[in-house]
């Protein structure tokens, strides 16, 4: 089967654009409701790095990264968390 062609975006982003506002959350490894970051999925460029806790919004989908992760967008757009 032959591989789709992706398109691929220049890394050009840090993120700042795509923050909504913040939101008190409650995390379980917190105990306790946690000021959290909240970005728009859709603005995250390539490139862009969103430190935890932070939750990333899409119309179908909800990404939560919890406090000691880092959510990475790569090249194709896609997401990659780590640990930190």
């Amino acid at each position: 089967i032959p591989k789709p062609r992706l398109k691929r975006f220049s890394t050009e982003s840090n993120g700042n654009m795509a923050l909504k506002g913040m939101r008190d959350v409650c995390l379980k490894e917190e105990h306790e409701f946690t000021a959290t970051s909240i970005y728009d999925r859709y603005k995250l460029s390539a490139g862009a790095v969103v430190e935890g806790p932070a939750i990333l919004e899409e119309f179908d989908s909800t990404v939560l990264i919890h406090s000691g992760y880092r959510a990475t967008v790569d090249d194709v757009l896609s997401l990659h968390l780590q640990k930190q």
